[in-house]
């Protein structure tokens, strides 16, 4: 049975010397996008070429074989025949090449057709001007465009060339001469930094901006702490997206316990207050979790995270209840924040919009119990809330009664 076999390279380097493969874009390596675009087009087994493989191939072989495909490492061509068969084809990538945006979009609807192919850019297209070497000619008018779907005959071939031939341009001068179709990419998908190698510093960082910026819809002001959070993710995700989802679970959970320690002690505003701060960590943390799970699809958000809000909602009651000094005894202290977090919360479930953002922005509420606190109206405070949610939750039954009557 025929297979599609996806190659990819770290070999080559940046002008600083480090490994086109391992830059980041959004997060993610581009070998990471490298792999994606190879399981897009169905390749049951990944071949990459590097000298000693550095951490982020090793993770995407651990990502690979995780699905039950394959995954190999060769240092030079001849370990080629051994891994690809005549009836296979070959999903050739350039090293260090990052294709999103529309050109991805173009690239995942050609993946449905079966035919080996070379795409090809015009020899006028500025793309050439600064990477001539890594785009090579194939006549006047055409260059590589870096993506090329190559039979499995010609690797049969490559093995009968010198020890030290360039593996993926002997592959495309093989398929060349196979005549296989040559197929230009559209102009508009290599515009917008879609179609980009990872030596160009700029042009990543704004491509990272606009992915990001694509996985956010707009904050909702109605819910400060929340918007706060979703923009403190969108100005600084790129940096620490791959693992700061967990980092700020832990940190919010940390903040948790703490502000309970001190709010039992008696310093009943400071520990709200840390306790808000300690929601904020955990907003962060969800919003994380959410943009990440849009950019690294093959990322599931552990069982922890998404728990992760309800135990904050549980710890925030907790400190509200050592916080509620007024009480005259514990069921009355404990229930109260209890009753106003729960309403909170269900309301947050029933409403929409604005009104949504609100009743489930827990760090905003911490913050006005504090507040509340300070001039000594924590228990007033919590009724209030309480009875605004459970105002709120009166009208949207109401309306939907209506709406069934109607």
């Amino acid at each position: 049975m025929a297979l599609r076999i996806g190659l990819i390279s770290a070999l080559k380097r940046t002008p600083q010397q480090e490994l086109r493969a391992v830059q980041k874009l959004a997060g993610r390596s581009v070998v990471d996008w490298q792999v994606d675009i190879a399981l897009e087009w169905g390749c049951e087994r990944i071949i990459c070429l590097c000298d000693t493989p550095p951490p982020e191939v090793i993770a995407q072989q651990r990502r690979t074989e995780d699905q039950g495909l394959s995954f190999h490492t060769a240092r030079t061509h001849l370990q080629l025949g051994n891994l690809v068969r005549l009836q296979d084809d070959i999903l050739v990538q350039l090293d260090g090449l990052i294709v999103g945006g529309p050109a991805l979009n173009w690239i995942k609807a050609d993946s449905r057709e079966t035919l080996p192919r070379i795409f090809t850019i015009y020899a006028s297209h500025p793309l050439i001007a600064g990477h001539q070497y890594d785009f090579e000619r194939i006549d006047r008018d055409r260059h590589w465009a870096g993506i090329s779907l190559i039979p499995g005959e010609c690797a049969s071939l490559i093995n009968e060339m010198p020890a030290d031939s360039d593996t993926i341009s002997t592959l495309l001068r093989l398929g060349l001469q196979a005549q296989v179709e040559c197929t230009a990419v559209g102009s508009d998908a290599l515009d917008n930094d879609n179609w980009i190698i990872a030596d160009d510093g700029e042009a990543l960082s704004r491509r990272s901006e606009a992915i990001i910026q694509a996985g956010f819809s707009s904050a909702n002001w109605g819910g400060p702490g929340s918007a706060l959070a979703s923009t403190i993710v969108r100005l600084s995700a790129s940096k620490w997206l791959t693992r700061g989802s967990e980092l700020f679970g832990a940190l919010s959970l940390g903040t948790m316990l703490v502000a309970a320690s001190i709010a039992a002690s008696g310093s009943e505003i400071i520990g709200v207050c840390i306790a808000s701060l300690g929601a904020l960590f955990a907003n962060v943390a969800k919003s994380a979790c959410t943009l990440r799970s849009r950019i690294f699809a093959h990322i599931m958000p552990t069982r922890a995270l998404r728990y992760l809000v309800p135990s904050i909602c549980g710890l925030a009651a907790l400190v509200l209840g050592l916080a509620h000094v007024e009480a005259a005894n514990w069921p009355v202290r404990i229930s109260l924040p209890l009753l106003a977090l729960g309403l909170c919360h269900i309301a947050s479930t029933r409403a929409s919009g604005t009104f949504q953002a609100f009743w489930r922005d827990t760090p905003s509420h911490l913050a006005v119990f504090a507040f509340a606190a300070a001039f000594g109206f924590f228990q007033e405070a919590l009724l209030v809330f309480a009875l605004g949610a459970l105002l709120q939750l009166m009208l949207l039954s109401q309306e939907q009664s209506a709406s069934a009557e109607g």
